[in-house]
Parts: structure tokens; C-alpha cells; sequence
């Protein structure tokens, strides 16, 4: 039977139609990533927001689904353009999300590509794979490390996050996006054999298992009484080298209110104020006299002039009066702080009681080889004196609190414009409080500090994020070769009398 002119229109119709709805699927999936990636984000969306959008990139020609992609992407950039706006300004929020559209768009394409030329218990793997081979790429190469990893969505679900200690950020990036990639395949009525997709769904849930059983393994540690200090000045305030900067009155005041309540270790903020080199010796002074007062070890955070060089140091004094460790920030916050800062490459450590306390700044430990030298120096507690952006005082204080838990030991974190807060190996929270301006925030609270987890991480760092690299690379090369391909989709969306080809 011949097709007429109204045949072939409705055809296009349907076609439209069909896209219009695939175009809504990207649209609700980018708008759940935003919500379970926010600054505060809700950890369980993460794992159903993908389910549209791989629903619809299945049904989809290859480039529409990238399309859907780079669709999905793009609304979650945009959900953070404010933020970043704030913090780098606008054109760094607008290339935020571009690459945020790119690369949902490379993972979307790769996965349509690939999954469709493996057999089904198979091809549920493949999502999963890709995007943790994505992250792992995005952390080693990005100048901000591994800030946006979809791992940190994952910060309050204790379960969750404990395969880090195995398998590092690539890990817990896997876990949550293998369930929204095998339901998505499972729901594909051009595929058979539903159960075929179970493995993966079995996987899942034991891993979760597994950190279920860890989290209920009893720590070795013995508490300790720590006190975090942070004030917030504003935005305007220069740092001046030049007089006395009553700041500094404030965090020792700070200081006495912790040591009266029993604190040992007491941690200042990040770069309180610049020092010149006759300042630093004064401040030196002060510090060591407050530990000996204090009988407890006192951590600084202080930017120094050295000659041509200015650092962003931390330094520990002892209950003696003696300076036990100094370290400067490795990694600089592109911008502002890189074109003044000069960075190091050392690390710092000291013995409390027979246990090794390591050191580190804010935006070291974006940077998981950093905090997992840490751990192969065997350390059982990490101070970091930091400097967040007001709003995101929650989603910056866990990448900290995620290094602990690859690397096995405590988190003593105290923020300015953020958070104070204490967290032990597993990522558990166990005292946490805004920062506030003067006089500030005293937080005391009791961390467990002890021997160090052993955890596989220490031992093969992202091993298994570059393993997912090889495989989707391998996998991508045999689908280009392979011409095995899934039969066409049938309509999707509101019921129509013609064929799909959209």
C-alpha cells in the first residue's frame, strides 16, 4: 500500500512528539542531579536521577542522545551558577557549565554507543563504568581536583561512602550509578531476559552491605579533647603586615574559652593575617607561650612573607613551647590566591602520645594523593585550618571527611566562613558548628584518634578508577568494530498508529 502526504506527516509528528518527550526526560533528570548535587545535597536522588535520561538516550538516535546529555548536564551547571558566580565569577559559572554539558554529553554518547553492542548482563555495567572513568579523569586534571565528584553527593550516607576505603571516589561513583543504569536497561523492551540484569542490582546491595558490616566494626582509638576556633572577618578586611592586627586577640581568646573546657589540641583557621618576617617571629612567640600556658598543642594558620615568597603555613606548637611542624598549602585557589601564593610540596607530621598527627590546608584535600601520602606515613589524625565561601561550608568540609575515610584516620577541620568540624575514619560526624564573626565559634568536642584503618586505598590509590578507564576505552574500541546493534525502538510517549524513528 502506498504512504500518503498525511501518512508521512503524521509520521514527522510522532517523531516530534517522541523527541518532546525524551527532551522532557533530560530536562527532569538534569533538574534531580541539580537537587541531589546541590551545596547541601539529597544523597538518595542521586541514584534515581539518572533513570530518565538513560531511559530516553536508549530510545534515542546516538547524537540525540547526546543532545540529552549535554541537556541534563547543562541544567545541573546552571543550578550552581550563582554559587560559582559568587566565589569566581561569572565567566568562570558560565565555563562551570559548559563542561558540565560536555561531559554529561561524553558519558551519555559512550554509554549509547557501547551498551548497545554487549550482551545484556553486561551492558548494565557500562554507565557505571564510564562515568567513574570520567571522575577519576576530571579529579586528576582539574585545577580544582575532584570538587563536583558525584562521590560527595554521597557524604551522609555512611554505608555508601565506606568502599572508599577499597576502591577511592571512582568507587563510590560506580555504586550509585550502577542500579539507574541496570533499571534502565530493564525497563528497554528491545531487550529479553530481565533477570539478566540482576547481578548488577545483587552488586549493588552488597556492597552497601559490606559498608554496613565495616561501619559496625569497633574503632581503636582513645578520645581526645579538641578545640576549633574560627572567626569570620569580612570579605574587605585586608591582611596588613604592618601593626599588631587585633584578630589575632580574638583566636587567643578563643583559644583560653577552649582550654578551659579541656581541649588539648586547639586548631585556628586558614591565613588568619599576613606576617612579615618581624611579625612572624612575634606571633611566634605568642603562639608557643598560649601552648605553654595551655598545656595543649596549638595549630595557626598564617600567610608569610619569606623574602620574595609568600606561603599559606600552618604552625604547631607544643605543650612545651616548641614548634613541632610547619607545612604550606601544596594547592592554590586558581585566581586571587595562585597569583600571590607561592606552593609547597612537603608534608608535616608531629607525635602526640605515641599517635602521628599529620597537617594539611582547605584545598589540599580536594586532592586525594595528598591526604593519601598521609596515610602511607601512617598518621592517625589530620588538623586542616581552612577558608570556605559562607554557602558552601557543608559541601567543602567533606571532601576532608571522605579522604578520611579512604585513608583511615580522623578529621579535625576548622573553617572560617564554613564549618569547625570533627569527624573519625568511618566519616561519621562527630561534632560539627557554624562559624560565626566575633568572637566566633569554640567548638570542643572529643575526637577518636588512634591507630590508623588499614584500608586497600593507602595501598593502590585510584587503581580502580584507571582500571575503569581501561575497560570503557577498550569496550568503546571493540563497539566501533562490532557491528552487533539492538532493533529499533518502538514509540515511546503518547501512543501513536506510526512507527518510530526518532
Amino acid at each position: 500500500m502506498s504512504r500518503t502526504a498525511d501518512d508521512a506527516g503524521r509520521d514527522r509528528l510522532a517523531i516530534l512528539e517522541h523527541r518532546r518527550w525524551r527532551l522532557a526526560a533530560a530536562v527532569i533528570s538534569g533538574g534531580l542531579l541539580a537537587v541531589s548535587h546541590s551545596l547541601h545535597p539529597v544523597w538518595w536522588l542521586a541514584w534515581i536521577a539518572p533513570l530518565f535520561l538513560l531511559v530516553a538516550a536508549a530510545r534515542a538516535p546516538i547524537w540525540e542522545a547526546a543532545a540529552l546529555g549535554a541537556v541534563a548536564g547543562g541544567v545541573l551547571g546552571a543550578s550552581l551558577f550563582s554559587y560559582i558566580a559568587s566565589v569566581g565569577g561569572p565567566a568562570a559559572a558560565a565555563i562551570y557549565g559548559a563542561l558540565s554539558a560536555i561531559t554529561w554529553a561524553v558519558v551519555i554518547l559512550v554509554t549509547r554507543v557501547v551498551a548497545a553492542r554487549l550482551p545484556a548482563w553486561l551492558a548494565a555495567f557500562v554507565y557505571p563504568t564510564t562515568w567513574a572513568a570520567m571522575d577519576t579523569v576530571l579529579g586528576a586534571t582539574s585545577p580544582h581536583g575532584t570538587l563536583g565528584s558525584l562521590a560527595y553527593s554521597q557524604m551522609d550516607a555512611l554505608p555508601v561512602i565506606q568502599v572508599a576505603a577499597f576502591a577511592g571516589m571512582a568507587g563510590v561513583v560506580f555504586l550509585i550509578c550502577l542500579p539507574a543504569a541496570a533499571a534502565a536497561l530493564a525497563l528497554d523492551p528491545r531487550r529479553s531476559g530481565k533477570l539478566a540484569y540482576a547481578p548488577a542490582f545483587v552488586l549493588a546491595v552488597a556492597i552497601v552491605a559490606g559498608g554496613l558490616i565495616r561501619l559496625s566494626i569497633p574503632l581503636q582509638t582513645v578520645p581526645v579533647k579538641v578545640g576549633l576556633v574560627s572567626i569570620d572577618q569580612p570579605d574587605s578586611k585586608p591582611l596588613d603586615a604592618t601593626h599588631e592586627d587585633p584578630i589575632w586577640d580574638a583566636y587567643f581568646a578563643g583559644a583560653d574559652r577552649a582550654s578551659a573546657q579541656g581541649a588539648r589540641v586547639i586548631v585556628f583557621t586558614e591565613a588568619i593575617a599576613l606576617a612579615d618576617s618581624t611579625r612572624q617571629g612575634l606571633l611566634a612567640t605568642r603562639l608557643s607561650d598560649a601552648a605553654r600556658r595551655h598545656a595543649a598543642y596549638i595549630l595557626a594558620g598564617v600567610a608569610t612573607q619569606e623574602g620574595k615568597l609568600t606561603r599559606n603555613r600552618a604552625w604547631v606548637f607544643g605543650p612545651d613551647g616548641q614548634q613541632v611542624a610547619s607545612y604550606a598549602k601544596h594547592h592554590l585557589v586558581p585566581g586571587f590566591e595562585a597569583s600571590l601564593v607561592t606552593p609547597w610540596n612537603g608534608y608535616s607530621t608531629f607525635q602526640m602520645d605515641n599517635k602521628s598527627i599529620g597537617v594539611a590546608i582547605c584545598k589540599d584535600l580536594d586532592f586525594p594523593p595528598l591526604a593519601r601520602r598521609y596515610g602511607q606515613l601512617g598518621v592517625d589524625a589530620l588538623l586542616i585550618p581552612a577558608g570556605d565561601y559562607d554557602t558552601d561550608g557543608w559541601s567543602h568540609s567533606r571532601p576532608a571527611v571522605l579522604r578520611g575515610v579512604e585513608n583511615g584516620f580522623s578529621i579535625i577541620r576548622a573553617a572560617a566562613h564554613g564549618r569547625v568540624t570533627v569527624a573519625d575514619p568511618y566519616g561519621r560526624i562527630l561534632a560539627e558548628a557554624e562559624s560565626r564573626p566575633a568572637p566566633g565559634t569554640v567548638l570542643v568536642a572529643t575526637a577518636n584518634i588512634g591507630k590508623p584503618i588499614p584500608t586497600l586505598y593507602v595501598k593502590i590509590g585510584d587503581l580502580f578508577g584507571r582500571l575503569c578507564i581501561g575497560a570503557i576505552a577498550l569496550a568503546l574500541l571493540a563497539s566501533l568494530t562490532v557491528r552487533r546493534r539492538l532493533p529499533a525502538a518502538p514509540a515511546a510517549g503518547p501512543s501513536s498508529s506510526a512507527p518510530a524513528k526518532g
